[in-house]
């Protein structure tokens, strides 16, 4: 079988969420890339473009007027740290699909669904750039776009027996009925499942029945050599610092932590969004790997931050997502229970840096981790 005048090769289609510049998204996607390339697998994500509906919404409308043209791009990442972005990207095979009707099943041995949260109904149901008034908005001038997601994400465009799924995620602790009906019509397709989070297993049973099994995030897969040798330190201060990584806004939380991890303001701090605001180091995922590997110490809301301060063992302190992020903490909950890290979870005191730096026992809890993984993996490909 050729597949784009190749050799299939074994070849796996990988179906995550299109987070150009997302460090957690891209992180994952070569995690997931490298794991099956290992196993003997040809790895080839399939970038979902939805085409977007002709009648465009109001509001962009009436932007395109007044400013005379579109921004280049929903993501404004076209500096430094878009071709961050675009270098560590260049290893990873990718086939752009417009339509779920453009993939093949035949050209493939098997398709994978995740990580990241391709289930959260919140950025599945039309694509995550958009805002909720607009999902809703381009919802009613193309439905068509709901059943796409449905069959995109879970993979319904190929046979059963070829469904895998990898460490996908739901990301929310709980679901309206809309949601609930969607997430349960999904998964009736596939014959194993596997979860992210214990709360995503949990939801996942009340729906269904079905038992889904609790995995790790592929990026804890990749054993941390990996990781230091495709991490770059072009943007990493030779002196001591502290790495921000916070996607919710600013709390007074936020400020406690700070003061005590520069103690009193006595270390320099990197901070780093997703919005790549004014100031910040022109970072890709390369690059964001050696911010927190040579941190003084890791402030930060986010999965994968925390997930690479502990491959790294890099002293942390994990708050909670200021903005109604508490409604998608518990993948940091079951992060932390797994690596036995709950005391580097923030708890309104000044930080205790002999828990922020212990890490007696993660490596083997991590390696566990990666042991449960591979197992469940194996077992659905030779199935």
């Amino acid at each position: 079988m050729l597949l784009n005048g190749r050799d299939n090769g074994r070849a796996i289609g990988i179906i995550t969420l299109s987070g150009d510049f997302n460090y957690g998204n891209k992180l994952q996607l070569f995690a997931t890339s490298n794991i099956y390339r290992n196993l003997g697998y040809r790895p080839i994500y399939l970038s979902f473009n939805h085409k977007e509906p002709l009648a465009a919404h109001p509001k962009r409308l009436l932007k395109s007027v007044v400013r005379g043209k579109e921004t280049e791009s929903v993501y404004p990442f076209l500096d430094a740290r878009g071709q961050a972005f675009s270098r560590f990207g260049a290893g990873i095979e990718t086939r752009k699909i417009l339509s779920v009707v453009d993939v093949c099943a035949d050209e493939f041995s098997y398709f994978a669904v995740g990580s990241d949260q391709v289930w959260n109904p919140c950025y599945a149901w039309q694509n995550s750039l958009y805002s909720g008034i607009d999902r809703a908005y381009h919802a009613f001038v193309d439905p068509h776009a709901r059943k796409e997601s449905l069959d995109w994400y879970f993979l319904r465009f190929a046979r059963r027996e070829q469904r895998l799924t990898t460490a996908p995620s739901i990301g929310l602790d709980t679901l309206n009925s809309r949601q609930s009906k969607w997430l349960a019509e999904g998964l009736s397709g596939f014959n194993n499942l596997s979860i992210r989070e214990s709360r995503g297993a949990e939801i996942i049973e009340e729906l269904t029945g079905k038992k889904a099994l609790v995995v790790c995030d592929p990026t804890l897969a990749v054993p941390k050599p990996v990781w230091l040798e495709v991490s770059n330190d072009e943007v990493t201060p030779r002196e001591p610092y502290v790495f921000s990584y916070v996607l919710g806004s600013h709390s007074g939380d936020y400020e406690k932590v700070i003061h005590s991890a520069t103690r009193g303001g006595e270390l320099p701090v990197v901070s780093l969004s997703d919005r790549n605001d004014e100031g910040e180091p022109g970072a890709g995922p390369a690059e964001f790997i050696s911010l927190i590997s040579r941190a003084s110490h890791v402030v930060t809301d986010s999965f994968h931050a925390s997930v690479f301060s502990a491959i790294m063992e890099t002293p942390l302190t994990i708050i909670q997502r200021a903005d109604g992020g508490g409604s998608m903490f518990s993948r940091l909950t079951s992060l932390s229970e797994a690596l036995g890290i709950q005391g580097k979870i923030y708890d309104g005191k000044d930080i205790d840096f002999s828990v922020a730096s212990d890490y007696e026992n993660v490596a083997e809890a991590i390696e566990r981790q990666r042991s449960a993984f591979m197992e469940y993996l194996k077992g659905c490909l030779n199935d």
